[in-house]
Protein backbone atom coordinates (compact mmCIF):
# COMPACT_ATOMS: atom_id res chain seq x y z
CA UNK A 1 0.00 0.00 0.00
CA UNK A 2 2.78 2.44 0.90
CA UNK A 3 4.15 2.21 -2.64
CA UNK A 4 1.02 3.92 -3.98
CA UNK A 5 0.84 7.73 -4.28
CA UNK A 6 -0.90 9.18 -1.23
CA UNK A 7 -4.18 10.13 -3.00
CA UNK A 8 -4.54 6.57 -4.36
CA UNK A 9 -4.04 4.67 -1.12
CA UNK A 10 -7.76 4.46 -0.25
CA UNK A 11 -8.21 2.53 -3.51
CA UNK A 12 -5.74 -0.18 -2.46
CA UNK A 13 -8.33 -2.81 -1.39
CA UNK A 14 -10.22 -2.48 -4.67
CA UNK A 15 -6.99 -2.55 -6.69
CA UNK A 16 -5.95 -5.67 -4.82
CA UNK A 17 -9.16 -7.44 -5.72
CA UNK A 18 -8.69 -6.43 -9.32
CA UNK A 19 -5.18 -7.88 -9.35
CA UNK A 20 -6.39 -11.19 -7.92
CA UNK A 21 -9.17 -11.41 -10.50
CA UNK A 22 -6.78 -10.51 -13.33
CA UNK A 23 -4.34 -13.18 -12.15
CA UNK A 24 -6.94 -15.92 -12.45
CA UNK A 25 -7.81 -14.72 -15.95
CA UNK A 26 -4.25 -14.30 -17.22
CA UNK A 27 -2.73 -17.25 -15.35
CA UNK A 28 -3.90 -20.02 -17.70
CA UNK A 29 -2.09 -18.21 -20.52
CA UNK A 30 1.18 -17.46 -18.71
CA UNK A 31 1.35 -21.06 -17.45
CA UNK A 32 1.34 -22.29 -21.05
CA UNK A 33 3.61 -19.80 -22.76
CA UNK A 34 6.85 -21.36 -24.05
CA UNK A 35 9.98 -20.20 -22.22
CA UNK A 36 13.66 -20.36 -23.15
CA UNK A 37 15.50 -23.30 -21.61
CA UNK A 38 17.88 -20.98 -19.75
CA UNK A 39 15.12 -18.71 -18.52
CA UNK A 40 12.17 -20.66 -17.10
CA UNK A 41 8.87 -18.83 -16.92
CA UNK A 42 6.05 -18.98 -14.38
CA UNK A 43 5.33 -22.49 -13.06
CA UNK A 44 3.04 -24.61 -15.19
CA UNK A 45 1.36 -26.54 -12.40
CA UNK A 46 -0.43 -25.74 -9.15
CA UNK A 47 -0.15 -27.54 -5.82
CA UNK A 48 -2.09 -26.38 -2.79
CA UNK A 49 -0.28 -28.70 -0.37
CA UNK A 50 3.42 -29.55 -0.31
CA UNK A 51 2.77 -32.79 1.60
CA UNK A 52 0.18 -33.93 -0.95
CA UNK A 53 2.47 -33.03 -3.86
CA UNK A 54 5.39 -34.95 -2.35
CA UNK A 55 3.17 -38.01 -1.82
CA UNK A 56 1.82 -37.87 -5.37
CA UNK A 57 5.26 -37.32 -6.95
CA UNK A 58 7.64 -39.69 -5.14
CA UNK A 59 10.24 -39.35 -7.91
CA UNK A 60 10.59 -35.59 -7.20
CA UNK A 61 12.73 -36.37 -4.15
CA UNK A 62 10.88 -33.87 -1.95
CA UNK A 63 11.17 -34.61 1.74
CA UNK A 64 8.61 -33.13 4.15
CA UNK A 65 9.16 -33.09 7.91
CA UNK A 66 6.49 -32.02 10.41
CA UNK A 67 8.14 -29.83 13.03
CA UNK A 68 5.11 -28.61 15.00
CA UNK A 69 1.75 -30.32 15.23
CA UNK A 70 -1.53 -28.64 14.39
CA UNK A 71 -2.57 -26.21 17.12
CA UNK A 72 -6.05 -25.13 18.22
CA UNK A 73 -6.27 -21.69 19.81
CA UNK A 74 -9.15 -20.16 21.77
CA UNK A 75 -9.05 -16.54 22.97
CA UNK A 76 -11.60 -14.62 25.05
CA UNK A 77 -13.23 -11.58 23.47
CA UNK A 78 -11.35 -8.38 24.28
CA UNK A 79 -12.97 -5.36 25.90
CA UNK A 80 -13.27 -2.19 23.90
CA UNK A 81 -15.50 0.40 22.28
CA UNK A 82 -17.91 -0.45 20.76
CA UNK A 83 -18.21 -3.65 22.75
CA UNK A 84 -18.22 -7.02 21.01
CA UNK A 85 -16.82 -5.94 17.64
CA UNK A 86 -17.39 -8.68 15.06
CA UNK A 87 -13.78 -8.66 13.81
CA UNK A 88 -12.61 -10.12 17.11
CA UNK A 89 -15.51 -12.54 17.35
CA UNK A 90 -14.51 -14.11 14.02
CA UNK A 91 -10.99 -14.83 15.31
CA UNK A 92 -11.68 -16.13 18.79
CA UNK A 93 -11.09 -19.73 17.73
CA UNK A 94 -8.47 -20.52 15.11
CA UNK A 95 -6.66 -23.59 13.91
CA UNK A 96 -2.95 -23.35 13.08
CA UNK A 97 -1.96 -26.04 10.53
CA UNK A 98 1.08 -28.23 11.14
CA UNK A 99 4.39 -26.44 10.65
CA UNK A 100 6.67 -28.24 8.21
CA UNK A 101 10.09 -28.10 6.60
CA UNK A 102 10.34 -29.20 2.97
CA UNK A 103 13.56 -30.09 1.17
CA UNK A 104 13.36 -29.44 -2.58
CA UNK A 105 16.34 -30.53 -4.69
CA UNK A 106 16.71 -28.20 -7.66
CA UNK A 107 13.81 -26.00 -6.55
CA UNK A 108 13.25 -22.40 -7.58
CA UNK A 109 12.49 -19.36 -5.41
CA UNK A 110 10.97 -16.37 -7.18
CA UNK A 111 10.61 -12.73 -6.19
CA UNK A 112 10.97 -10.76 -2.98
CA UNK A 113 8.04 -12.86 -1.74
CA UNK A 114 9.93 -16.13 -2.31
CA UNK A 115 7.39 -18.14 -4.30
CA UNK A 116 8.54 -21.76 -4.13
CA UNK A 117 8.54 -23.84 -7.33
CA UNK A 118 9.53 -27.51 -7.58
CA UNK A 119 11.99 -28.95 -10.07
CA UNK A 120 8.89 -30.37 -11.72
CA UNK A 121 7.56 -26.83 -12.28
CA UNK A 122 4.77 -26.77 -9.68
CA UNK A 123 4.01 -23.78 -7.44
CA UNK A 124 3.77 -24.96 -3.82
CA UNK A 125 1.07 -22.60 -2.62
CA UNK A 126 1.22 -23.37 1.10
CA UNK A 127 4.91 -22.36 1.07
CA UNK A 128 4.20 -19.30 -1.10
CA UNK A 129 1.39 -17.34 0.59
CA UNK A 130 0.40 -13.92 -0.67
CA UNK A 131 -1.92 -11.18 0.59
CA UNK A 132 -5.55 -11.89 -0.23
CA UNK A 133 -4.77 -15.00 -2.29
CA UNK A 134 -6.67 -18.06 -1.11
CA UNK A 135 -6.20 -20.22 -4.21
CA UNK A 136 -2.96 -21.11 -6.03
CA UNK A 137 -4.28 -19.60 -9.28
CA UNK A 138 -4.44 -16.17 -7.57
CA UNK A 139 -0.71 -15.97 -6.91
CA UNK A 140 0.82 -12.86 -8.57
CA UNK A 141 3.67 -14.91 -10.05
CA UNK A 142 1.23 -15.69 -12.87
CA UNK A 143 0.99 -12.04 -13.89
CA UNK A 144 4.51 -12.36 -15.33
CA UNK A 145 4.94 -13.30 -18.99
CA UNK A 146 8.63 -13.84 -18.23
CA UNK A 147 10.57 -14.15 -15.01
CA UNK A 148 13.95 -12.55 -14.27
CA UNK A 149 17.01 -14.48 -15.46
CA UNK A 150 17.58 -17.65 -13.47
CA UNK A 151 20.62 -17.80 -11.19
CA UNK A 152 22.12 -21.08 -10.06
CA UNK A 153 23.14 -20.99 -6.39
CA UNK A 154 25.35 -23.83 -5.15
CA UNK A 155 24.68 -25.50 -1.83
CA UNK A 156 21.55 -25.49 0.30
CA UNK A 157 19.48 -22.33 0.64
CA UNK A 158 16.96 -21.78 3.42
CA UNK A 159 14.00 -19.71 2.23
CA UNK A 160 13.03 -17.10 4.82
CA UNK A 161 11.61 -14.37 2.61
CA UNK A 162 7.86 -14.13 2.09
CA UNK A 163 5.16 -11.56 1.32
CA UNK A 164 5.56 -8.47 3.45
CA UNK A 165 9.29 -9.00 3.92
CA UNK A 166 9.88 -5.22 4.04
CA UNK A 167 7.24 -4.65 6.72
CA UNK A 168 8.40 -4.63 10.35
CA UNK A 169 5.41 -6.67 11.58
CA UNK A 170 5.75 -9.37 8.94
CA UNK A 171 9.53 -9.53 9.26
CA UNK A 172 9.23 -10.20 12.99
CA UNK A 173 6.25 -12.56 12.92
CA UNK A 174 6.58 -14.31 9.54
CA UNK A 175 10.20 -14.16 8.37
CA UNK A 176 12.33 -14.60 11.49
CA UNK A 177 10.24 -17.40 13.07
CA UNK A 178 10.93 -19.50 9.94
CA UNK A 179 14.54 -19.53 11.09
CA UNK A 180 13.49 -21.10 14.39
CA UNK A 181 11.44 -23.72 12.51
CA UNK A 182 14.56 -24.71 10.58
CA UNK A 183 16.60 -24.90 13.75
CA UNK A 184 13.96 -27.01 15.50
CA UNK A 185 14.16 -29.39 12.53
CA UNK A 186 17.92 -29.60 13.01
CA UNK A 187 18.58 -27.94 9.65
CA UNK A 188 21.36 -25.40 9.09
CA UNK A 189 21.46 -24.31 5.42
CA UNK A 190 24.63 -22.82 4.01
CA UNK A 191 22.80 -19.69 2.82
CA UNK A 192 19.49 -17.96 3.50
CA UNK A 193 17.24 -16.21 1.00
CA UNK A 194 15.87 -13.04 2.57
CA UNK A 195 15.88 -9.31 2.00
CA UNK A 196 18.21 -7.11 4.06
CA UNK A 197 17.92 -3.70 2.42
CA UNK A 198 16.43 -1.77 5.35
CA UNK A 199 18.25 -0.92 8.59
CA UNK A 200 15.81 -2.92 10.71
CA UNK A 201 16.27 -6.02 8.53
CA UNK A 202 20.05 -5.84 8.80
CA UNK A 203 19.95 -5.29 12.55
CA UNK A 204 17.54 -8.15 13.18
CA UNK A 205 19.36 -10.63 10.93
CA UNK A 206 22.69 -9.92 12.57
CA UNK A 207 21.09 -10.25 16.01
CA UNK A 208 19.91 -13.81 15.20
CA UNK A 209 23.30 -14.81 13.84
CA UNK A 210 22.92 -14.33 10.09
CA UNK A 211 25.72 -12.08 8.81
CA UNK A 212 25.80 -10.58 5.34
CA UNK A 213 27.99 -13.31 3.84
CA UNK A 214 25.29 -15.93 4.51
CA UNK A 215 22.48 -13.96 2.88
CA UNK A 216 21.19 -14.17 -0.68
CA UNK A 217 19.14 -10.98 -0.97
CA UNK A 218 15.76 -11.66 -2.54
CA UNK A 219 15.59 -8.10 -3.92
CA UNK A 220 18.87 -8.54 -5.80
CA UNK A 221 18.43 -12.21 -6.69
CA UNK A 222 14.73 -12.49 -7.60
CA UNK A 223 14.94 -15.87 -9.36
CA UNK A 224 17.25 -18.58 -8.08
CA UNK A 225 17.58 -22.33 -8.38
CA UNK A 226 19.20 -24.32 -5.58
CA UNK A 227 18.65 -27.19 -3.21
CA UNK A 228 16.01 -25.37 -1.19
CA UNK A 229 15.07 -25.95 2.43
CA UNK A 230 11.73 -24.26 3.04
CA UNK A 231 9.90 -23.92 6.35
CA UNK A 232 6.20 -23.17 6.21
CA UNK A 233 4.96 -19.90 7.65
CA UNK A 234 3.84 -20.40 11.23
CA UNK A 235 1.53 -17.37 11.03
CA UNK A 236 0.36 -16.95 7.43
CA UNK A 237 -3.18 -15.81 8.38
CA UNK A 238 -2.58 -13.74 11.54
CA UNK A 239 -3.25 -16.68 13.85
CA UNK A 240 -0.14 -15.97 15.98
CA UNK A 241 0.72 -19.19 17.82
CA UNK A 242 2.19 -18.36 21.23
CA UNK A 243 5.59 -19.92 20.49
CA UNK A 244 6.34 -17.03 18.11
CA UNK A 245 6.11 -14.52 20.97
CA UNK A 246 8.17 -16.75 23.25
CA UNK A 247 10.93 -17.08 20.64
CA UNK A 248 11.04 -13.36 19.82
CA UNK A 249 11.25 -12.43 23.50
CA UNK A 250 14.03 -14.94 24.06
CA UNK A 251 15.97 -13.55 21.11
CA UNK A 252 15.66 -9.81 21.67
CA UNK A 253 14.61 -8.81 25.19
CA UNK A 254 17.45 -6.98 27.00
CA UNK A 255 18.48 -8.62 30.25
CA UNK A 256 18.91 -5.23 31.93
CA UNK A 257 15.53 -3.69 31.09
CA UNK A 258 14.19 -1.45 33.85
CA UNK A 259 10.90 -2.32 35.59
CA UNK A 260 7.78 -1.21 33.75
CA UNK A 261 7.32 2.53 34.17
CA UNK A 262 6.87 4.16 30.74
CA UNK A 263 3.58 5.32 29.27
CA UNK A 264 3.96 5.43 25.50
CA UNK A 265 1.83 7.12 22.89
CA UNK A 266 2.90 5.73 19.49
CA UNK A 267 2.47 8.29 16.71
CA UNK A 268 2.09 7.57 12.99
CA UNK A 269 2.95 11.13 11.96
CA UNK A 270 0.72 13.43 9.93
CA UNK A 271 0.74 12.04 6.36
CA UNK A 272 -2.75 11.53 4.96
CA UNK A 273 -4.11 8.06 4.22
CA UNK A 274 -1.73 6.26 6.59
CA UNK A 275 -4.10 5.53 9.50
CA UNK A 276 -2.77 8.63 11.28
CA UNK A 277 -4.82 10.01 14.17
CA UNK A 278 -6.26 13.20 12.67
CA UNK A 279 -7.00 14.84 16.02
CA UNK A 280 -3.75 13.70 17.62
CA UNK A 281 -3.06 17.05 19.38
CA UNK A 282 -6.36 16.73 21.24
CA UNK A 283 -5.61 13.12 22.17
CA UNK A 284 -2.15 14.04 23.42
CA UNK A 285 -3.59 16.93 25.39
CA UNK A 286 -6.03 14.59 27.10
CA UNK A 287 -3.26 12.12 27.94
CA UNK A 288 -0.73 14.72 29.10
CA UNK A 289 -1.76 14.65 32.75
CA UNK A 290 -1.45 10.84 32.74
CA UNK A 291 2.29 10.92 32.09
CA UNK A 292 2.47 9.78 28.46
CA UNK A 293 5.48 10.36 26.23
CA UNK A 294 5.16 10.43 22.42
CA UNK A 295 7.40 8.02 20.50
CA UNK A 296 7.93 7.35 16.80
CA UNK A 297 9.49 3.86 16.67
CA UNK A 298 10.30 4.23 12.97
CA UNK A 299 13.00 6.75 13.92
CA UNK A 300 14.68 4.36 16.37
CA UNK A 301 16.92 1.33 16.06
CA UNK A 302 15.36 -2.06 16.77
CA UNK A 303 17.27 -2.29 20.05
CA UNK A 304 15.91 1.10 21.13
CA UNK A 305 12.35 0.09 20.22
CA UNK A 306 12.61 -3.19 22.09
CA UNK A 307 13.89 -1.49 25.24
CA UNK A 308 11.15 1.17 25.15
CA UNK A 309 8.40 -1.42 25.00
CA UNK A 310 10.15 -3.75 27.45
CA UNK A 311 9.93 -0.92 29.99
CA UNK A 312 6.36 0.12 29.11
CA UNK A 313 3.48 0.01 31.54
CA UNK A 314 0.86 1.05 28.98
CA UNK A 315 0.91 1.74 25.23
CA UNK A 316 -1.61 3.74 23.20
CA UNK A 317 -1.44 3.93 19.43
CA UNK A 318 -3.16 3.55 16.08
CA UNK A 319 -3.03 0.22 14.28
CA UNK A 320 0.32 -0.06 12.50
CA UNK A 321 3.59 -1.99 12.30
CA UNK A 322 5.19 -0.14 15.23
CA UNK A 323 2.78 -1.90 17.59
CA UNK A 324 4.55 -5.17 16.80
CA UNK A 325 6.84 -4.17 19.66
CA UNK A 326 4.09 -5.02 22.16
CA UNK A 327 5.51 -8.54 21.91
CA UNK A 328 8.31 -7.20 24.13
CA UNK A 329 6.06 -5.64 26.79
CA UNK A 330 6.45 -6.95 30.36
CA UNK A 331 3.78 -8.97 32.16
CA UNK A 332 0.97 -6.71 33.37
CA UNK A 333 1.46 -4.12 30.63
CA UNK A 334 -1.48 -2.87 28.54
CA UNK A 335 -2.23 -1.85 24.96
CA UNK A 336 -4.99 0.50 23.78
CA UNK A 337 -5.27 0.18 20.00
CA UNK A 338 -7.04 2.80 17.86
CA UNK A 339 -8.81 1.89 14.60
CA UNK A 340 -10.62 3.65 11.77
CA UNK A 341 -14.28 2.63 11.60
CA UNK A 342 -13.83 0.64 8.38
CA UNK A 343 -10.66 -1.30 9.17
CA UNK A 344 -10.27 -3.37 12.34
CA UNK A 345 -7.35 -5.79 12.11
CA UNK A 346 -6.94 -8.25 14.98
CA UNK A 347 -3.22 -9.04 14.67
CA UNK A 348 -2.04 -7.08 17.73
CA UNK A 349 -4.82 -8.45 19.91
CA UNK A 350 -3.62 -11.90 18.83
CA UNK A 351 -0.03 -10.90 19.56
CA UNK A 352 -0.82 -9.66 23.09
CA UNK A 353 -2.74 -12.90 23.67
CA UNK A 354 0.31 -14.85 22.53
CA UNK A 355 2.54 -12.97 24.98
CA UNK A 356 0.15 -13.66 27.84
CA UNK A 357 -0.62 -11.32 30.76
CA UNK A 358 -0.62 -8.23 28.52
CA UNK A 359 -4.03 -6.57 28.69
CA UNK A 360 -5.74 -5.26 25.56
CA UNK A 361 -8.40 -2.69 24.75
CA UNK A 362 -9.56 -1.33 21.40
CA UNK A 363 -11.28 1.87 20.33
CA UNK A 364 -12.95 2.18 16.93
CA UNK A 365 -12.94 5.78 15.74
CA UNK A 366 -15.70 8.05 14.51
CA UNK A 367 -17.37 7.61 11.13
CA UNK A 368 -19.41 5.04 9.24
CA UNK A 369 -18.63 1.62 10.67
CA UNK A 370 -18.48 -1.51 8.57
CA UNK A 371 -21.23 -3.98 9.40
CA UNK A 372 -19.55 -7.12 8.04
CA UNK A 373 -16.13 -8.59 7.33
CA UNK A 374 -15.47 -6.37 4.29
CA UNK A 375 -12.93 -4.11 5.94
CA UNK A 376 -11.81 -1.88 3.05
CA UNK A 377 -10.42 1.12 4.94
CA UNK A 378 -6.82 -0.07 5.24
CA UNK A 379 -5.63 3.51 4.52
CA UNK A 380 -8.36 5.35 6.43
CA UNK A 381 -7.23 7.99 8.90
CA UNK A 382 -8.64 7.96 12.42
CA UNK A 383 -10.60 10.40 14.55
CA UNK A 384 -11.28 9.34 18.14
CA UNK A 385 -12.95 10.90 21.15
CA UNK A 386 -10.09 11.82 23.53
CA UNK A 387 -12.36 11.21 26.51
CA UNK A 388 -12.87 7.60 25.39
CA UNK A 389 -9.12 7.11 25.09
CA UNK A 390 -8.66 8.38 28.65
CA UNK A 391 -11.51 6.17 29.83
CA UNK A 392 -9.81 3.03 28.50
CA UNK A 393 -6.43 4.06 29.90
CA UNK A 394 -7.93 4.66 33.32
CA UNK A 395 -9.69 1.30 33.23
CA UNK A 396 -6.36 -0.37 32.61
CA UNK A 397 -4.59 1.71 35.23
Amino acid sequence: MTRLPTPLRPLFPLAKRGVLAATEIVGPLTRRLPAPVDRPGPPRYLAASTADYATGHPDAGIDVTEVLAQLELARPMPDGLPAGHFSFAHHRRVSVPPTIVARLPGGRAVGRYGAVVTAGDALLFDLSPYYGAFRPAQHPIFLNLHLPPLEEVPGTVGVLTTRGVDNYYHFLTDVLPRLDVLRQAGVEPELYLVNRTTPFQRELLEAVGLPEDRIVESARHPHIRADLVVPSLPDSHLRTPPWIATWLRRQFLPADAAPAHRRLYVTRGNRRHTRRVENEPEVLGALAHLGFETVDPGRLSVAEQVRLFAEADIVVGAHGAALTNVVFCPPGASLVELFPPDYVNVCYWALTSAVGDVRYRYLVGDGHRARNRRMLGVASDITVDPAQVVRLVEELS
